[in-house]
């Protein structure tokens, strides 16, 4: 009975204790919530104060989200970087992918606002043509602005190019070279023009000259014209061996044209469809001894004509040709350098194909750079055109990349990209 006794009293004992602790945490939760909705009201009643500016998230543009940022320096120490050209390459979102394989005119260059939708649009190469030039100075003026305007969007600079073949085609009149390849006695003469070329244009930061005349005469009565050097396949080899030894002197980019070659063609390329009767045969004996000589001499690009041929049934331009850019170009010719296609706002082309069906076609045939002059819209729409091809697997990225890596190592050479271990040998910043 005792140790009954005891037993009913300690468990009276825990169970008091129990309901002590009990309304001990009501009491400390009451208190709790009471704090909390007096701290909620006064929260109500004073907002807490904005963050300061450079608190806040900054607001992003949709070029800047596609376009890598550049890294800060301790970033740089930090981050994993692309260390080779081909990591970069396969780190480009696909609409900075698809816009480096583009070439473009700009319309009106005095205009602020095309000169920022060129910097936005982050293209492969800006290729100058006729327009309201007024003189050297407003061609220095604009790559000036060109360069800042891609700076501030962040987007990968591009290849300035000029057309300036010589004589009355020449987008400059003004500057060099002032005769047409025809009117030089020797190729030495005729080659030096084109070095002295090289040298003014790149003291107005341009880099490169469109259509370097490589095209052999047919006779006397060419429908080219002046524009050809001469009816001797081995003088014009000459010519453009000379040529482009003297524009890689200047550390200019000279590209000849136009592939394979149309010095045979049945009308001249401005005046519609160009078709050229002459067979693979034929041609390697006479209108590739020129590109040879070119791909010899280590010309970094090429541009690739418009013209029908019989080996294509006079159905496919050479520049959407997969027999002419793979099988001819770079299988036959073991070409490593950039494929530009002429202009696919030029009349030998544009009433037979759009612009927009005609990137895509020349991408898939091996093309790397395809250029539309103008207008605006037609560019846009190129690009859009290829962006849904690659995301619908009509172009294959690695296709793409191929291409994108040949554009960009060039840049690399001009010093348009850098890549961090060239920056840690004393090459400054990449220019972007």
């Amino acid at each position: 009975m005792p140790t009954d006794g005891v037993g009913r009293a300690r468990r009276r004992l825990v169970t008091r204790r129990g309901r002590l602790a009990l309304a001990a945490t009501g009491i400390l939760a009451t208190a709790a919530l009471a704090a909390g909705l007096f701290v909620g009201s006064r929260h109500q009643e004073r907002p807490p104060s904005p963050r300061p500016l450079s608190q806040e998230r900054p607001l992003v543009s949709f070029l800047a989200r596609i376009i890598p940022p550049l890294p800060s320096p301790a970033e740089e120490r930090v981050a994993a970087l692309p260390r080779t050209l081909a990591e970069l390459v396969r780190g480009l979102p696909p609409e900075a992918a698809a816009a480096q394989v583009l070439a473009v005119s700009p319309r009106a260059t005095a205009d602020p606002s095309e000169v920022e939708r060129l910097a936005r649009g982050g293209f492969g190469a800006v290729i100058l043509r006729r327009d309201d030039w007024r003189g050297a100075r407003a061609v220095r003026d604009f790559v000036v602005r060109l360069r800042a305007a891609v700076a501030r969007a962040r987007t990968i600079q591009p290849l300035v190019l000029v057309v300036q073949p010589g004589g009355s085609a020449n987008s400059f009149p003004g500057l060099p070279p002032e005769r047409p390849p025809a009117e030089f006695d020797t190729a030495r003469t005729a080659a030096a023009a084109y070095g002295r070329a090289a040298l003014t244009l790149r003291r107005l930061g341009v880099e490169g000259l469109i259509g370097l005349p490589a095209d052999v005469a047919a006779g006397e009565e060419s429908v080219l014209g002046t524009r050809v050097f001469s009816s001797d396949p081995a003088e014009v080899a000459t010519f453009v061996d000379l040529a482009l030894r003297a524009c890689q002197a200047a550390r200019f980019l000279c590209v000849p044209g136009s592939f394979p070659g149309i010095g045979a063609a049945d009308r001249p390329p401005e005046a519609g469809p160009v078709s050229v009767g002459l067979g693979l045969g034929d041609l390697r004996k006479r209108d590739l001894l020129a590109f040879r000589a070119a791909v010899d001499t280590g010309a970094a690009a090429l541009l690739v004509g418009h013209a029908l041929y019989p080996f294509e049934n006079f159905a496919v331009p050479a520049s959407m040709s997969r027999r002419v850019l793979v099988d001819l170009l770079r299988g036959e010719m073991r070409y490593p350098g950039i494929a530009i296609t002429d202009d696919f706002a030029s009349p030998a082309v544009r009433d037979f194909v759009r612009p927009d069906d005609a990137a895509v076609a020349a991408l898939r045939a091996g093309a790397d750079l395809v250029w539309i002059s103008e207008p605006a819209g037609s560019q846009q729409a190129a690009f859009a055109a290829v962006l849904r091809a690659l995301r619908d697997g009509r172009l294959q990225r690695a296709r793409i990349d191929q291409a994108v890596q040949r554009i960009l190592a060039l840049k690399r050479t001009l010093g348009l990209v850098a890549l961090p271990a060239q920056r840690g040998r004393g090459q400054g910043r990449a220019r972007r």
